[in-house]
């Protein structure tokens, strides 16, 4: 929307309403009876701005002001106003002019019409060309044949409006309002229109209401020609200063025709999504009645579905590329001195007819004492409790207990050159079942180890640079453990295993504090006959030859299976008119498929205004392309415009289970500012294809 335009302010406070005190200046004033004229560099100064002409005639008795030739105006040195003549009423603020050229200088917006009217709230003109380009040759502008401005409803109407880019008429309107101020009205908003081919024309008219402040509602109908029709809604709201949300809730009927020519399990798609965020639930009640510090917040991301075809014709989200959906609700509190913390997830399994055999996390409690003193001030002591609620309709569900308590002894030596930790960890947990078709004993299970540790952190300067090390030597000794009942596969509980293990941290600085090298060494050695004797080994550099160029290195390698088990890599450059980012990613799963893939983007600048970029996403596991792009950019100040191709493999649930669809588009999106953009997506699906990464993954769709 724009901001109310220079042309306008000629009927606001610009143009000495009755109340507004002025002086006028020029070379040579006359007087005869009521008629002043002003001749010769006429100055008129107000609280307002500077105006100044060629000549003025001001009649004192109806308080008419004229201004002749060279007319300009300089409003609060934001909006500026040339034009040859214009005759303003003082009294009643009326005016009239011919060809006047403003210039909005926040919104940087021209303005030129022929002729411009002013009577009481309503201004009047015809003939007008507006841009935000240069004024010469202008790359789009709007011309259209009359308008209205309501100073009252605050408000705009154009008739007849025709959109040029270079000259060229690409759209033309018979009207098009909008407001001239920032505050929300409820209307129609920008349609979308688009193609694909399996469905066809699709439209969705979106409609705003907005009648308070604190909440608004967008609703969405849709209609695919070949598919069918359906209605998608986001109410937003805020409801304090500190707290805001949205419920999304959609629905889709396909044709029978469509569901039967492709093979769909569902001919209805629905769901609703919930976010909400609150950084002040109740800490202040309990600061006010306590007289405490706590702060406190609340995280909501759910989200219901019958399948994912409920994601795929939201016009507002991406395509879903996985299968699993999750809900979760995050609450905490904490102080300088502890933690609460209270969790939920809820797993949605899209490929399963029912999901009652899903184990769920409902819910789960965590209790954290940081860090303090016992007795005296080198031992500290910390206190970890977390109950977990894993339940599901059908099949064993368990409640865990686990309480962790670590007591440390600290001290230095050598002028804190080298550091002693010794500490005590005591471990207990407590599993109890329910909803189980055979008695199971409930289990208990208790360790404590021992850990003593040596720590240095140590600097140097050096000619050009600093270098940072600091290093931990543990050693492990468990002490006892105590086991009884039945441990479900889904349980975890916390064991140690005697163990040396050697953690160093290297960092390099510049003489300027910036860290151009980044080194971590983990290594762990188990003395335990059941376990293999070495952890995988854990090794990450992240290094800045040049500070626009990035390179990182992650691997975990395997001493018991002699590979790498893990390697994540990637490299960057962003400078001038070059951004690269590839980031290659490999895990080996001994008794699942192991995951290898590349993902990059590349983008050039041709010059100031054009780029290229590509994209791509490749499964090197499966040897297919989960999602390619390529594009050009078009960015100047006062517009852009973007044409991107992208393929991407989306899933697809049918009655014989999950498959995959390959989508293949082409996206055309123009912005010109400040008025917004417009976009124009075409897609055309393939048939239905295995591949293997999306009927098996395990990832989340959010």
């Amino acid at each position: 929307m724009i901001r109310t335009i220079s042309l306008l302010t000629l009927g606001t406070s610009l143009l000495f309403a009755t109340s507004t005190r002025y002086e006028l200046l020029a070379k040579k004033l006359t007087y005869n009876g009521n008629i002043v004229q002003a001749n010769g560099d006429v100055i008129i100064y107000s609280k307002n701005g500077i105006f100044r002409a060629d000549r003025a005639i001001y009649n004192r008795a109806n308080h008419d002001l004229e201004l002749f030739g060279n007319v300009y105006i300089d409003y609060q040195n934001k909006d500026r106003v040339f034009l040859k003549h214009t005759k303003i009423n003082l009294k009643k603020s009326n005016f009239s002019t011919n060809n006047l050229f403003s210039y909005d200088e926040d919104a940087k917006i021209w303005f030129d019409t022929k002729n411009t009217t002013r009577e009481k709230d309503i201004i009047k003109f015809k003939s007008t060309e507006i841009s935000s380009c240069e004024r010469i040759n202008p790359a789009w502008k709007i011309r259209f044949s009359s308008g209205i401005y309501n100073q009252k409803k605050e408000y705009i109407s154009i008739y007849n409006p025709t959109f040029f880019v270079n000259n060229i008429p690409i759209l033309y309107l018979p009207w098009f309002g909008f407001p001239t101020n920032k505050h929300r009205k409820s209307g129609f908003l920008k349609p979308i229109l688009g193609y694909e081919n399996k469905e066809n024309i699709f439209l969705v008219t979106p409609y705003y209401i907005a009648n308070e402040k604190n909440w608004d509602l967008e609703i969405d109908p849709q209609i695919r020609l070949k598919r069918g029709v359906g209605l998608y809604s986001t109410f937003r709201f805020v409801d304090t200063n500190q707290s805001n949300g949205s419920i999304t809730l959609g629905y889709f009927k396909d044709n029978n025709s469509y569901v039967k020519e492709h093979n769909l399990k569902n001919s209805r798609h629905f769901g609703v999504l919930f976010k909400y965020k609150n950084r002040s639930l109740i800490s202040q009640t309990i600061n006010k009645k306590l007289d405490s510090s706590y702060n406190d917040a609340l995280f909501v991301d759910s989200i219901y579905l019958n399948d994912i075809d409920f994601i795929n014709l939201n016009h507002s989200n991406s395509y879903a590329n996985s299968k699993l959906a999750t809900s979760t609700i995050n609450y905490f509190l904490y102080n300088s001195n502890q933690y609460f913390g209270l969790y939920s997830k809820y797993f949605i399994d899209t490929e399963k007819n029912s999901n009652d055999d899903t184990l769920q996390t409902l819910p789960a409690f965590e209790y954290h004492k940081f860090s303090s003193n016992w007795l005296v001030p080198n031992i500290l002591y910390s206190i970890d409790y977390k109950w977990t609620n894993n339940y599901r309709l059908e099949g064993l569900n368990a409640a865990v207990h686990e309480i962790n308590i670590p007591i440390t002894y600290y001290h230095s030596f050598f002028d804190e050159f080298l550091g002693f930790k010794v500490s005590e960890n005591l471990y207990y947990s407590r599993v109890n079942y329910y909803n189980q078709n055979e008695s199971l004993e409930n289990a208990n299970f208790f360790s404590n180890y021992h850990k003593f540790s040596l720590t240095s952190d140590l600097s140097k300067k050096y000619s050009s640079f600093i270098h940072n090390i600091q290093s931990e030597l543990s050693f492990v000794v468990p002490s006892s453990t105590h086991k009884s009942g039945y441990f479900a596969p889904f349980i975890p509980f916390n064991t140690e295993r005697k163990n040396l293990s050697l953690k160093v941290n290297e960092y390099f600085y510049d003489n300027d504090g910036f860290n151009f090298l980044f080194h971590r060494f983990v290594q762990t050695l188990f003395d335990d006959k059941r376990f293999y004797k070495y952890s995988d080994t854990q090794n990450q550099i992240i290094y800045y030859p040049k500070r626009y160029i990035k390179l990182e290195n992650t691997l975990f390698y395997s001493h018991k299976y002699h590979r790498l088990r893990k390697i994540q890599s990637g490299v960057s450059y962003n400078k001038n008119r070059y951004h690269l980012n590839i980031n290659h990613s490999y895990e080996y799963k001994k008794f699942n498929k192991n995951s290898n893939f590349i993902t990059s983007y590349f983008e050039s600048k041709i010059d100031n205004h054009y780029s290229m970029f590509a994209s791509l996403d490749y499964n090197i596991e499966d040897s297919f392309t989960k999602e390619w792009s390529v594009g050009w950019k078009y960015k100047k100040r006062c517009w852009d415009y973007m044409f991107r191709y992208k393929e991407s493999v989306t899933p697809n649930l049918t009655s014989e289970g999950a498959q995959s669809v390959t989508k293949r588009g082409v996206l055309f999106f123009v912005r010109f500012y400040p008025f917004g953009g417009m976009k124009y997506e075409y897609n055309k699906e393939s048939e239905l294809e295995n591949h293997a990464n999306l009927t098996n993954t395990t990832e989340e769709i959010r």
